[in-house]
């Protein structure tokens, strides 16, 4: 079986990350870091002939990056669309390297690595603080800046790679502060990414590594429907999800269960009478938004709630005839629906209530374990 596509065009920001087999070391010297992150700078440059002719342009460029014993996570802006070319000559370059100093040979990673496309504001903004915060909760560092090898610092005052690219960070940090009077680059960098992620935002970035966006639908544009809007997308997305589509996960799972407890707590249960028949509106929306929200498997869903497979689509099914006939039912899931969103992506309260109100835009421009951490990055600038 073929892996599937990946959706990377010119200017697509991506999150990319690997890991090492078996949980082994993927670096264990800061010497190791160093030429990782060299193979990355090599493909952020163009290549030239003897002549001076361009061979190839730059294919990435790095804007964000965190790198542990065992694994790495970047943010990267794939320049020409060959994200997949630029990553598979960087890994096995290394590989081959590592082995080599190791005096070993076979496989060091789990296999190809894994990205998921960043098409919107919020996600970026999580993600970014998902990236700088990997060693604090790895608990390697007691603050994103002191992690020798991750960009939070150059961000943070200290000192930067020539091949990070700190323009679209600096643009987005700007602009989500720019109502905060009297701050400097790195106070604001701070504002915008410096809360650390709850356990719901991680679970939710990790959950989307594990199904690829097949572009349903941009976070922003959700978050800034009307109800009757929210309505209407979530139709469309469970016609979608009951047809077997399921897209990356706009919540996760925990977050759904999350809010409809926090419903039925605030607001109280009521009964659904469908052909003369009490149902559980919760029970049935519950397992509606995990399907079609959060993007479970019926495995899935099976694993987590129990029941049978035909029960399981039972109320997919009675759910989605809900959905689309309106009244209470519907209301009440899309203002669950868009509860779970933001508890998932971690909404900036402090930033985004206080900021003057206008429509919201992904910032893109196209363009043409411990041992690691403590050791003291002398030759950064690789």
């Amino acid at each position: 079986m073929g892996y599937p596509d990946r959706l990377d065009t010119p200017g697509s920001l991506h999150h990319v990350t690997n890991r090492g087999l078996g949980q082994r070391p993927m670096f264990e010297r800061g010497e190791h870091v160093r030429f990782f992150l060299s193979r990355l700078a090599l493909q952020s440059q163009p290549v030239f002939d003897l002549g001076g002719r361009l061979r190839r342009p730059a294919r990435i460029e790095v804007q964000a990056f965190s790198c542990l014993t065992n694994h790495y996570h970047l943010l990267v802006e794939s320049l020409t669309g060959e994200l997949s070319e630029a990553m598979r000559q960087s890994q096995s370059h290394y590989v081959r390297w590592f082995n080599q100093r190791s005096d070993r040979d076979g496989t060091l990673l789990r296999g190809r690595f894994k990205s998921q496309l960043v098409d919107s504001d919020l996600y970026l903004q999580t993600l970014v603080r998902y990236i700088d915060f990997n060693a604090v909760e790895a608990k390697i560092v007691d603050r994103p800046e002191a992690h020798a090898w991750g960009s939070a610092s150059a961000y943070l005052g200290g000192r930067k790679p020539p091949w990070l690219d700190k323009g679209l960070l600096s643009r987005v940090a700007r602009r989500e502060t720019e109502h905060l009077q009297g701050l400097g680059p790195v106070e604001r960098y701070r504002a915008a990414f410096g809360q650390r992620v709850t356990a719901d935002e991680t679970s939710w970035i990790e959950q989307r590594l594990l199904r690829a966006s097949r572009g349903g639908g941009k976070l922003d544009d959700l978050i800034a429907l009307s109800p009757a809007g929210v309505r209407a997308w979530l139709v469309e997305r469970t016609r979608n999800a009951d047809g077997g589509v399921l897209d990356a996960p706009f919540a996760t799972w925990s977050a759904v269960q999350g809010v409809i407890r926090a419903e039925l707590s605030e607001r109280g249960g009521w009964e659904l009478t469908i052909n003369g028949r009490s149902r559980d509106p919760f029970d049935l929306m519950e397992v509606g938004l995990l399907r079609a929200l959060a993007g479970l498997s019926w495995s899935e869903i099976r694993q987590l709630r129990g029941g049978s497979a035909s029960g399981l689509h039972l109320k997919f099914t009675t759910h989605q005839k809900q959905l689309m006939e309106g009244g209470r039912y519907a209301e009440c899931c899309s203002r669950v629906a868009l509860a779970s969103v933001k508890r998932s992506t971690g909404i900036r309260r402090e930033i985004l209530d206080d900021r003057p109100k206008r429509p919201r835009r992904v910032e893109i421009e196209a363009r043409g374990g411990g041992s690691v951490a403590a050791i003291s990055p002398d030759r950064f600038d690789v």
